[in-house]
C-alpha cells in the first residue's frame, strides 16, 4: 500500500463512526463493508438492514442497537433490547450481501406510546475467521452509526415544532434549535438571511438531528453576521423551509 492510501484509509477509518450523522446518500459506503440504508424508519414489526462486502475477503459483522436521547444538548446512547437485531452477528463472504432483521419486540406501545422513539444502530466490521493479515501490517476495520426511528403509523404525517436563536460570542457562538414536535428534524445546508435578504450560510452539509422535544447546540464559525431579526432557510428532512431566527443579544 502506498502512503497515499495508507492515509486515504486512515481518513476513511476516522469518519466512519460519524456516517450515521453525516451521510445523505442511499449507501454508506467505505473499505469493503457497504451498509444501506443510512436511516432506518420502522412502522410496524420490523425493517432491513443490507449488508454488503466488495472485496475477494470474507468479513464479520456485527450490529447492535442503542436508545438515543439528547440531554442537554448532547447525544446520548445506551445499549436496549427494545429493537433486537437478527442475527447480530454475521459472516458476509467476499463480494457477497447478507440482510440483518431489525424486529420490535413490544407492540403493545404502538396505539398509545411516543410517536417516536429514536435508536442508533452501530455496525462494526469484526476480524473475519482466518483472516490475512495485512501486507502493511496495518489493520483497519469500519464502523457506523446508523439513524433507527420506530415511528407509530398514526404520526406518519406529523413534522417537527421547530424553534431557532443564536447566541455566543466570537468562536463560542452557536445555534440551539428546540424541537417542540413529536417527529425528529434532520438538519443541513442551513443559511442566515437577513432582513436586507443577504445570505450567508451556516452549514454546507448536514449539521445533525433534533430529537422531539430536545434542544441541540450547533456552532457558528467563521465571519457569518447575526442580525437581530432575520430567516434562517435550512433542509429539513430533505425539504426546503424557512423559519424566523432570533440573536440572544437582541433582547427579544
Amino acid at each position: 500500500m502506498s502512503i497515499t492510501d495508507a492515509r486515504r484509509r486512515r481518513a476513511l477509518h476516522a469518519v466512519a463512526g460519524l456516517i450515521g450523522l453525516l451521510a445523505v446518500t442511499p449507501a454508506a459506503q467505505a473499505s469493503g463493508l457497504q451498509v444501506s440504508p443510512v436511516l432506518v424508519t420502522i412502522t410496524e414489526r420490523s425493517a432491513i438492514l443490507k449488508l454488503s462486502n466488495v472485496t475477494t475477503d470474507a468479513m464479520r459483522a456485527q450490529v447492535r442497537v442503542f436508545r438515543w436521547d439528547q440531554v442537554e444538548g448532547t447525544d446520548r446512547l445506551r445499549p436496549t433490547d427494545d429493537v433486537l437485531a437478527s442475527p447480530p452477528m454475521i459472516d458476509v463472504g467476499g463480494n457477497g450481501r447478507q440482510i440483518v432483521r431489525l424486529v420490535r419486540r413490544d407492540m403493545t406501545s404502538a396505539q398509545g406510546g411516543p410517536c417516536e422513539t429514536a435508536y442508533r444502530l452501530r455496525v462494526d466490521e469484526l476480524p473475519a475467521p482466518k483472516m490475512r493479515p495485512s501486507k502493511s501490517g496495518l489493520d483497519f476495520r469500519m464502523s457506523y452509526s446508523i439513524p433507527l426511528f420506530v415511528t407509530a403509523a398514526r404520526c406518519r404525517k406529523d413534522h417537527p415544532r421547530l424553534s431557532w436563536r443564536i447566541g455566543g460570542e466570537g468562536a463560542s457562538r452557536t445555534l440551539t434549535v428546540a424541537n417542540g414536535g413529536s417527529r425528529h428534524a434532520q438538519l443541513a445546508a442551513a443559511t442566515i438571511i437577513g432582513r436586507g435578504g443577504q445570505r450567508q450560510p451556516i452549514s454546507q452539509g448536514l449539521m445533525g438531528y433534533v430529537l422531539p422535544g430536545s434542544s441541540m447546540h450547533f456552532p457558528v464559525r467563521g465571519n457569518v453576521q447575526i442580525p437581530a431579526e432575520g430567516m434562517i432557510e435550512v433542509m429539513i428532512n430533505g425539504q426546503k423551509a424557512s423559519w424566523p431566527v432570533r440573536s440572544a443579544a437582541s433582547g427579544q
